[in-house]
């Protein structure tokens, strides 16, 4: 399955509670009303406005709150790795998901023992959900040997594939033939119940590592369910000298995925699509594909914007 997704590019996170939600659902409110330098704003808290008919069904109340939260503290584990960064405890490069927590969440929150996720660099929500201890990327980051890499690397190449949390490669289309691999040989041994998850980013999708992985996933129907990210640009190259398609989930049809559009701001439209697309993929419905976009557009791809630089490393250490 194919997920496509996009942030407006004026777009800035601002999650607000479903309307039956309170302050008080957060133990630790005082403690962040106190702490303004965590990006901590009150009308986060504030309920949201009647749901129009238009609107796609709302999640579970319970699943949003707990999406919720994980978004919360990925984004205040990010901001305080970003200042060790500048203060000089961390040294290579950082990598934070600023404004795209939401989408990222809704990829690990419905994953479950057995599953196989490839993450990207800027999937730590995504990573958290799944289960990641956040010990183990502090420790990865200060280059601890008491780390899941024990030292040998500095940043986002972490993981702990006997848990079903594949070490990224790299963010240019390898992890689709990875994890297409690994779903390919967990069925060579029987096993069921099992899905994988990789994302990737629009440039990433014009590689032939992805061209290939995608399409032997839909030969041999793994359960695969691959979100699109749609950044605006590829480093510096933008969306028209990337692609010549009007959306990248057109693509979907191509393969012979199904693909949806959605927003990748919107927390409760990430739940729902990708939600959707997990259990589709578990009871064996063809690959998926997802891409994130503006609300206008059509669902099966998610479009984004990052509001942050590409990394915080030497020379660009910039807001």
């Amino acid at each position: 399955m194919f997920v496509a997704g996009m942030l407006p590019a004026t777009a800035s996170w601002q999650p607000a509670l479903p309307r039956s939600a309170s302050a008080s659902a957060f133990p630790d409110e005082n403690f962040l009303r106190s702490r303004p330098d965590v990006g901590y704003n009150r009308p986060m808290l504030q309920t949201a406005r009647p749901k129009k008919k238009s609107q796609p069904k709302a999640p579970a109340h319970e699943k949003y709150l707990e999406a919720f939260r994980w978004m919360l503290l990925t984004r205040t584990f990010e901001e305080k790795l970003a200042s060790m960064y500048r203060g000089g405890r961390i040294t290579g490069g950082v990598y934070i998901g600023k404004g795209q927590e939401a989408v990222s969440v809704a990829c690990g929150i419905f994953l479950q023992k057995g599953d196989i996720f490839a993450p990207l660099i800027r999937d730590q929500a995504g990573r958290s959900a799944f289960g990641e201890p956040l010990v183990d990327v502090a420790r990865t980051y200060l280059g601890s040997r008491a780390g899941p890499m024990r030292g040998r690397d500095g940043n986002i190449h972490r993981g702990k594939p006997r848990d079903g949390q594949l070490a990224m490669i790299s963010h240019l289309g390898a992890m689709v033939s990875v994890v297409v691999g690994s779903l390919m040989a967990k069925r060579g041994r029987g096993e069921k119940n099992f899905i994988g998850l990789t994302t990737i980013g629009e440039g990433g999708m014009q590689t032939g590592a992805s061209h290939e992985g995608m399409n032997i996933a839909a030969v041999e129907r793994v359960p695969l369910v691959v979100v699109a990210t749609n950044n605006h640009y590829a480093y510096s190259t933008p969306n028209e000298r990337e692609f010549a398609c009007a959306n990248l989930v057109d693509r979907a049809r191509g393969y012979g995925f199904e693909g949806y559009e959605l927003d990748g701001t919107d927390l409760a439209q990430c739940l729902d699509v990708i939600g959707s697309a997990v259990k589709r993929a578990r009871a064996g419905r063809p690959p998926a594909s997802r891409r994130l976009h503006p609300p206008s557009r059509r669902p099966w791809r998610a479009r984004r914007f990052r509001v942050r630089h590409r990394r915080y490393s030497q020379g660009a250490i910039r807001d």
